[in-house]
């Protein structure tokens, strides 16, 4: 058997000397133009798609030129994975793959070449190459493909590994789990795993930076599917992105607490995290009195917005009474698993009442300046400290539309610190003023936010500005559908984008003029924006798609027909 294998790599040395002669022979000559030409692989023994091979233990590769041989070495993955070391034997632009073993009877052998072998100029693979064969009966047809993004942009080089599912909860927590078909992603983030077996699966994405085929955790970002997978016989290839993300696990403590002038904690972290994490867990955050009767104490609410990353936190108790105090937060809401300790505690800190004489302060209000549909009918507006809410009068805040008509408004605490005002009865193309009277806005203390009427300014679209883009959404019969889809038009000139949520199947909207790019997600929890999941705990990815070609809309057209497809 040994001889036969011999044989074939004999004839297709042969075959490919005529090949590469009469490349030379068209190759300009030195001091000609430089070599972008991407490698690509001529040919293998055993052949692509080849059934009934003779059980061997080598596999050989021929490329189209001389390749970095390291880069090409840690890019070959072979499935099943051999228990042993492969060795590698090049012979000229031929790498042969030594097995450790024999090769297995009646088994499909997947070999996969990553995108990121190169060729001596650097120049590397397009995209991955992958050939399969059987030293048995037929050859398993199954296929996975999709994109992987990192920082919504599509990224290369990057390792697609898919595992049984029993394998799940071992990620990240084993420096052996090996994943039986691996690939990388070409120049486009493009990727596709062939050949697969019956059964199911889950899906991974890493950067393997230091290309030993694990999953080294936390040290390389990852990226998780939006679903379980299940390969069957006669299904189209199923398609999973990923979105690449990084763990800063990083030993995380509180350096300082203090009390501000507004009465809100203060509390100074060793790293910058991002506020949206606090939002969510609150009720893991406990400031204790040193008193041992005393009950723990939760803040309801927080200063800093959930699109911020800061390591200064200004959190909101109520009717704090003056005493010693340490303040604790629950370690799993930073990743930080690694020693016996569940929490990150501060120091001793003491709290005693002083006059609150500062003024509260409007720090945002999100229509300002802007334009805005009339059917965005909520504005949000953010006070520098908690604001009095049972003094808090409803003529303190009024919207006029430019003929000083009156719109009629009510309001909704989201926090002590956060109002949202719902207006109705806006119109196309007016402009609007709305009015906050600071003498009826008070924080706790009694203090009036100023003494002044303070203005601001937004306006709604003009029709004739806009044109309408129409279309269905269809989401596959393997994708979650416990959640609202969202279609995202991100403007290609200035970057402003406008999300849409779709009750039924068919959508119409209007959009002022200009180049769109379109992508989509399934909104499971209901947070508006779309979640890439997280490994601890382990939680899929919200299911994401991305529309092919831009959506141009021009102003007093429709630009129909858009099939947007979850699949």
């Amino acid at each position: 058997m040994r001889q036969r294998s011999s044989h074939l790599i004999l004839f297709l040395l042969a075959s490919l000397s005529l090949i590469f002669i009469h490349c030379a022979r068209i190759e300009p000559p030195p001091g000609g133009p430089i070599d972008k030409t991407a490698p690509t692989i001529l040919a293998s023994v055993p052949s692509a798609d080849s059934v009934n091979v003779a059980r061997g233990d080598r596999i050989s590769i021929a490329f189209s030129e001389n390749i970095d041989r390291a880069s090409a070495q840690t890019a070959v993955f072979i499935s099943p994975r051999p228990s042993g070391k492969i060795k590698y034997k090049w012979d000229g632009k031929i790498l042969n793959l030594l097995l450790p073993q024999t090769m297995a009877d009646s088994t499909t052998y997947v070999v996969s070449i990553g995108s990121a072998v190169t060729d001596l100029r650097g120049n590397k693979m397009e995209k991955s190459h992958v050939f399969a064969f059987s030293t048995g009966g037929p050859i398993s047809r199954g296929e996975i493909d999709g994109i992987i993004y990192q920082q919504a942009k599509p990224a290369a080089g990057m390792t697609v590994g898919l595992f049984d599912s029993a394998s799940i909860e071992k990620i990240g927590r084993s420096d052996s789990l090996y994943p039986p078909f691996l690939t990388q992603s070409g120049k486009n983030g493009e990727y596709a795993l062939q050949y697969l077996p019956r059964g199911g699966y889950f899906a991974f994405a890493f950067d393997d930076r230091n290309k030993n085929q694990f999953f080294d955790y936390p040290q390389e970002a990852y990226g998780l599917p939006d679903r379980m997978t299940r390969i069957d016989t006669g299904l189209a290839p199923r398609n999973i992105n990923f979105n690449l993300l990084k763990d800063d696990t990083s030993t995380i403590s509180i350096i300082s607490v203090s009390i501000t002038a507004d009465q809100l904690l203060k509390v100074r972290l060793s790293r910058a995290i991002s506020a949206e994490i606090i939002h969510s867990n609150l009720d893991k955050m406990f400031l204790m009195l040193e008193d041992p009767t005393s009950k723990d104490i939760n803040p309801v609410a927080i200063l800093e917005k959930e699109t911020d990353t800061t390591s200064v936190l200004n959190f909101y108790f109520p009717s704090l009474a003056d005493g010693r105090y340490h303040i604790r937060i629950e370690k799993e809401i930073f990743n930080q698993r690694n020693d016996s300790s569940s929490f990150i505690e501060s120091t001793a800190f003491d709290i005693k009442s002083e006059p609150d004489r500062n003024r509260p302060t409007i720090t945002s209000v999100s229509y300002s300046g802007k334009i805005v549909f009339p059917a965005d009918s909520v504005i949000g507006i953010q006070f520098s400290e908690p604001v009095n809410r049972q003094t808090f009068s409803d003529s303190a805040i009024s919207i006029r539309s430019s003929d000083s008509t009156l719109l009629p408004a009510g309001w909704r605490w989201t926090d002590d610190l956060r109002l949202s005002l719902h207006v109705a009865g806006m119109e196309w193309g007016k402009v609007y003023q709305m009015k906050i009277d600071e003498r009826l806005i008070s924080d706790m203390a009694g203090n009036q936010a100023g003494d002044s009427i303070r203005t601001y300014i937004f306006k709604t679209y003009s029709q004739d500005s806009l044109g309408s883009v129409s279309g269905t959404v269809a989401i596959n019969s393997d994708i979650d559908t416990a959640g609202i889809p969202h279609l995202k038009f991100k403007s290609v000139t200035d970057n402003k984008a406008f999300t849409f949520s779709i009750m039924g199947k068919h959508f119409n909207f209007q959009l002022p003029s200009g180049k769109y790019i379109l992508n989509g997600f399934i909104d499971r929890d209901a947070n508006g924006r779309q979640d890439f999941g997280s490994l601890f705990p382990l939680k899929l990815a919200e299911t994401g798609a991305v529309y092919p070609d831009t959506v141009r809309i021009r102003s007093h057209f429709e630009s129909a027909g858009i099939e947007f497809i979850f699949k």
